[in-house]
């Protein structure tokens, strides 16, 4: 325990000399004042008057929330998904160094159903959904094609993993399998660990197979102890779209693309998962079973470049912490540094009994055996 502790105590002690919060910090700080007195305003005029359409479809305008007592409806930014109906604002690290704000301009809508449960006939597959922001027509509730910017997006995942069997698992019964059947949990069982299976191809699961693909994992091959194979399937049910304003002021667009990496495309858990007999029928069921069990709501956001929540998520990895600082790592280091010396006294103090007891004890037998042979029998 000493070494541990002493192992951690000298890393903290250097990551307080590098300190990696604070200029973290004081960037999102400069963020949050120029949103606060101007970049604010400045996106809620120039986003007025939106709608947005998805895969052509108009659902008309998108509606503001800023987090007044009127709507309610902002949460601190975390790695979460906000609930249905909420927006993030801002960050959830309690730090007293972060600057906060109260009040955020997020355009939101939400539309019902864009995936409409077992309707295998419709159901997502590899084309993308499209989605359209723009100023809404006067007399329609579409989008103008004159002021319009659109992307898309995957809207289904399905991850083909090995899982530790549960005790006493065998088979199961989900008549939506397209092929072996049995349904699976994440963490069903306590100390489960999921592999994924992307780099195994067919020829791996061939019986005599000589050579493996690299990064195929032995335990997602068929005949793996206590392992099933899954297909784990979850849709998209948020969508954030940053919007970016070029510096003449004219011109403004989509900045990216979302995706998971840059905090602005969320899926729900794993929502459907089915046990397979091997990595390939798993594939097959991904690519041919891809009906969500209920009805899956599309939920989107538009926001300014530079709102502080899309800061924070760029610059923390989409954790929504900055880390502890300098005097907290300091503070950790001389924890662990006392540690490492109160173990190591105890341990000393525990190896200098022992040895007291070993010599006792070889006295006593001594004088036992002495004393054994002086009387007469």
């Amino acid at each position: 325990f000493s070494i541990t502790f002493a192992a951690l105590a000298g890393m903290r002690a250097y990551l307080a000399t590098q300190d990696t919060r604070t200029p973290l910090v004081r960037e999102y700080n400069r963020a949050v004042d120029a949103w606060v007195k101007t970049g604010r305003e400045a996106f809620t005029t120039r986003t007025d008057g939106f709608a947005w359409a998805v895969d052509e479809a108009p659902f008309g305008a998108l509606a503001r929330r800023n987090g007044t007592c009127g709507d309610g409806k902002t949460v601190p930014g975390s790695a979460a998904t906000p609930e249905p109906g909420q927006v993030a604002l801002g960050t959830e690290d309690d730090g007293i160094d972060i600057a906060r704000y109260e009040l955020t301009s997020v355009l939101y809508g939400v539309k019902r159903a864009y995936i409409a449960a077992d309707d295998a006939a419709n159901a997502p597959g590899l084309e993308q959904v499209s989605v359209e922001i723009g100023l809404e027509r006067a007399k329609s509730n579409d989008v103008d094609s004159y002021t319009a910017f659109s992307t898309s997006f995957a809207p289904y995942e399905c991850d083909v993993l090995s899982v530790s069997r549960a005790p006493g698992a065998a088979g199961g019964g989900d008549a939506r399998n397209t092929r072996n059947g049995g349904t699976w949990s994440p963490g069903q069982t306590a100390g489960s660990d999921e592999v994924r299976c992307d780099e195994c191809s067919r020829d791996d699961e061939l019986e005599g197979a000589l050579t493996r693909s690299n990064g195929c994992d032995a335990r997602c091959l068929p005949g793996a102890a206590n392992r099933d194979i899954v297909a784990a399937r979850r849709w998209v049910r948020r969508v954030v779209l940053v919007r970016s304003q070029v510096e003449d002021g004219k011109v403004a667009g989509i900045m990216r693309k979302p995706a998971v990496g840059t905090c602005t495309l969320f899926h729900g858990s794993w929502e459907r998962t089915t046990r397979h007999e091997s990595v390939w029928d798993a594939r097959l069921a991904c690519a041919h079973d891809r009906a969500p069990p209920e009805d899956v709501d599309l939920e989107l956001e538009v926001r300014a470049r530079d709102d502080p929540h899309i800061l924070a998520g760029e610059m923390t990895g989409c954790t929504f912490r900055f880390g502890p600082n300098a005097d907290e790592n300091a503070m950790a280091a001389a924890f662990f540094a006392l540690g490492a010396f109160v173990t190591l006294g105890l341990a000393t103090y525990c190896v200098r009994k022992r040895k007291g007891f070993e010599r006792y004890d070889s006295r006593l037998t001594q004088f036992s055996g002495w004393n054994a042979w002086r009387t007469p029998v």
